[in-house]
């Protein structure tokens, strides 16, 4: 792909990369307008630092790539409200992604994390997390304690421990906060949680 093909579409609001086998992405410099990403089903590893640029972005979708890492630059995104990166081979996130104070929706389904990152905790607008079929399985309900403002949050590990023997799901009445949920410890024993639904 011609990496200076974002010279000639400065007013582009949507850019659909869906499905064209990339490698890479070209860089991004003069989309400033930009208010949707989509880029995925492609073969990518990293996203570039450019990507920094585009001040305005509301919706990054990078789904079903190959992506190890997100480029510290992503944290200038701060208009973001929703990143899709489900189906990748993420293990952490970079330190700048605190500042993505907008954030609504995160979904980090099928990748590698060990555990949840503690940066979430600092996305106290986030209203829905996914982090399904990681290699979480202990949930540490310490690193999201601040979003209070959650009300979905979707984990199930992979691949199952030997310890979950059932489909459990768990509904919490809206009164109840995160903290709430913490003090009051109505989730008791998080191994046997395969889905949590918090409704905050």
């Amino acid at each position: 792909m011609n990496n200076s093909f974002t010279e000639e579409v400065d007013e582009l609001e949507v850019l659909n990369l869906n499905d064209y086998n990339l490698g890479k992405l070209p860089e991004f410099h003069n989309l400033i307008n930009l208010k949707e990403l989509y880029c995925c089903r492609n073969q990518l590893t990293n996203l570039p630092e450019s990507i920094g640029n585009l001040i305005n972005l509301q919706s990054l979708s990078c789904w079903n790539n190959e992506l190890t890492s997100l480029p510290e630059s992503i944290g200038s995104l701060i208009n973001l409200k929703k990143i899709k990166c489900d189906i990748n081979q993420l293990k952490s996130l970079p330190n700048s992604f605190k500042k993505l104070i907008n954030l609504e929706s995160l979904i980090l389904d099928d990748n590698l994390f060990s555990s949840v990152p503690n940066l979430i905790n600092f996305l106290t607008k986030l209203r829905e997390l996914h982090i399904c079929r990681n290699w979480i399985f202990t949930f540490n309900f310490s690193s999201i304690e601040n979003l209070e403002n959650l009300e979905a949050l979707y984990y199930k590990p992979w691949p199952y421990p030997d310890s979950i023997d059932n489909f459990k799901k768990y509904n919490i009445t809206r009164k109840n906060t995160i903290k709430e949920i913490l003090n009051e410890q109505l989730i008791i024993d998080l191994d046997t949680v395969s889905v949590i639904f918090l409704f905050c």
